[in-house]
């Protein structure tokens, strides 16, 4: 698998994500347009992701794309490949490293079956990178999810099927309120919250 930095262009801005013909380029003006962009929530404007426009704008987000369409082993394994890449590139004592992720696309999954095994393989993955510190965000445009900051958002839907990988973060506890078994080791890595 092959990484390439996703950095801050204007034109991901201006032109639609689905506008443009490459997986890579979707993601590019998604992550430009979309988790760096503004949305309404309730009555105020919000950024989606506000980690993702420091990322960007310092390039450390790296994207790769898995063309063909993976069964479960290939899924893992396109995974396992996307974790190392981003182990190699962080330092787990620089605060900065938090801005830094991995983002692995997968076109051929973008269909209600494909939206299903990228769910599953989110589920199935998700438990070891929690164990690691680390977090797996699934993206596709079905996506319910919806945000813990305002229901009404579904911030996890994407013109192209995801994953995600990025440093756990201390905010990230209301995001693991949903999967309470994972709640202890994000308790191993933040003590300070465990009240």
């Amino acid at each position: 698998m092959e990484f390439t930095v996703c950095s801050r262009d204007d034109s991901y801005v201006s032109t639609p994500p689905e506008a443009f013909g490459d997986p890579a380029d979707v993601v590019y003006a998604w992550v430009s347009r979309y988790l760096c962009g503004r949305r309404h929530g309730g009555t105020t404007e919000r950024v989606v992701c506000p980690a993702s426009a420091k990322s960007l704008d310092s390039e450390q987000i790296w994207v790769s794309v898995f063309r063909d369409r993976p069964g479960d082993d290939a899924m893992d394994r396109s995974v396992t490949t996307a974790e190392a890449f981003f182990l190699a590139k962080v330092d787990f004592s620089d605060p900065r490293d938090i801005y830094k992720s991995v983002i692995v696309a997968y076109p051929a999954l973008d269909d209600p079956e494909g939206h299903a095994e990228l769910e599953r393989a989110h589920k199935r993955l998700k438990p070891s990178f929690v164990r690691k510190g680390l977090m797996l965000g699934q993206f596709y445009s079905s996506c319910q999810e919806a945000s813990v900051i305002d229901t009404r958002l579904k911030p996890l839907q994407s013109p192209i099927p995801m994953l995600a990988i990025r440093r756990m973060v201390k905010e990230d506890r209301a995001f693991l309120t949903r999967t309470p078994e994972l709640l202890p080791h994000y308790f191993d890595r933040f003590p300070d919250e465990a009240h």
